[in-house]
């Protein structure tokens, strides 16, 4: 049977108006991640006018979705 649940990162802002990332699993695992922003911790935008700590943020909060939701050997560190 099919699961689906969605799920955000310890640490990665989860908006309540969207899900940053769905899991569906059954006979294979997908995730489904939104579109990554570098947020702050109350949901604004995080370094301003700082275009490689905007990127770092991001690419941050997918390694951290993707963890999370437990596909292993996706991400290496």
């Amino acid at each position: 049977m099919v699961k689906i649940e969605r799920y955000a990162a310890k640490g990665v802002w989860d908006p309540p108006t969207y899900s940053q990332a769905v899991k569906v699993t059954g006979a294979q695992t997908i995730l489904y991640l939104a579109g990554q922003v570098a947020y702050d911790d109350k949901g604004g935008p995080a370094h301003r006018g700082d275009f490689k700590a905007q990127a770092r943020a991001v690419f941050q909060a997918i390694k951290a979705q993707v963890e999370v939701g437990g596909v292993p050997g996706l991400v290496e560190g």
